[in-house]
């Protein structure tokens, strides 16, 4: 399994998201299409060192004391499919390669994401 790690925040009006190491970022109105705009971009994706998921709690406390939501991405070749988790939402995928499936899933999480009254994002 690879886990995919991403920072989103709110600024003025706009969903950020960047990369794990802060190198490339990309805006849109919820951060699953900041997210999806970012990956067109990405000529490959580098996963995270540790695959294990970070403690949701432990997150929710860095949001809500930064602004900054850390999102992970877990990916896993099953079946002639890609398994793709990520914000409780799991996904099979058939695709060609793993950047294909990531993209799939985001371009999915991307047209059902929804910006609620207050700019955050929902589904």
């Amino acid at each position: 399994m690879k886990k995919f790690v991403f920072w989103s925040t709110r600024h003025a009006g706009k969903d950020i998201v960047m990369t794990e190491d802060l190198g490339r970022y990309a805006q849109g109105k919820t951060a699953w299409e900041a997210l999806f705009f970012l990956a067109e971009t990405l000529k490959t994706w580098q996963p995270a060192t540790d695959t294990t998921e970070s403690d949701f709690n432990q997150r929710l406390k860095m949001y809500q004391e930064t602004g900054l939501n850390k999102i992970e991405i877990f990916l896993e070749y099953l079946d002639g499919k890609y398994a793709v988790r990520s914000a409780g939402v799991r996904s099979a995928i058939k695709a060609n390669s793993e950047q294909q499936a990531l993209l799939k899933y985001l371009e999915l999480m991307a047209a059902n994401s929804l910006e609620n009254e207050n700019g955050q994002m929902g589904m």
